[in-house]
């Protein structure tokens, strides 16, 4: 501790008497954050932590506010039910990743080197990301039936041509049937 007194370990180290929680809340500690992210991060980055006093501050967890919670009181269960509820407002999991576990994350892990938060909350095992299932991984612009149609059509001779479709990469020749 002598040597890298604001350590990301320091918290482990440090004796009990200095170990009370920080009655710091989560909207008082993100108004000083936000101004020191201005010239540390790009700028659509600090557009993105903007995100964080409309969309988490003002969500309610159990009787109080995000933002009046004491950051040294902060669990991951507050994290969870964060996250369920910008879920039910009917944000996609990809923006609700990007507010919970990119945007809150970089303030809390900040809080944490500044020791007002003594727990990693972000840990994979207990806190996980949303899946990403809402989103369509391709999209087929053909039905079954026309892929069917398509495969197989009449040259003008009355032979059949077989044409087959590789649809993620065009068209490739088949053989000739007679």
């Amino acid at each position: 501790m002598k040597h890298f007194p604001k350590g990301n370990k320091v918290c482990l180290f440090r004796p009990a008497e200095q170990l009370s929680p920080s009655h710091v809340t989560a909207e008082g500690y993100y108004k000083g954050w936000i101004k020191k992210q201005e010239e540390r991060v790009r700028a659509h980055r600090v557009k993105d932590y903007h995100a964080i006093p409309r969309h988490v501050l003002k969500s309610r967890i159990g009787q109080q506010a995000f933002g009046k919670i004491a950051l040294g009181f902060l669990t991951a269960s507050h994290l969870q039910t964060l996250q369920t509820k910008l879920k039910a407002k009917g944000l996609k999991a990809r923006s609700v990743n990007g507010i919970v576990h990119s945007c809150l994350r970089a303030m809390l892990r900040d809080a944490r080197v500044d020791g007002l938060v003594k727990t990693n909350l972000y840990d994979r095992v207990f806190f996980p990301a949303l899946p990403l299932t809402d989103t369509k991984k391709s999209i087929n612009p053909y039905k079954p039936e026309e892929r069917e149609r398509s495969s197989t059509l009449s040259g003008p001779s009355g032979r059949t041509i077989t044409v087959l479709f590789s649809f993620s990469f065009g068209t490739a020749p088949g053989p000739v049937k007679r």
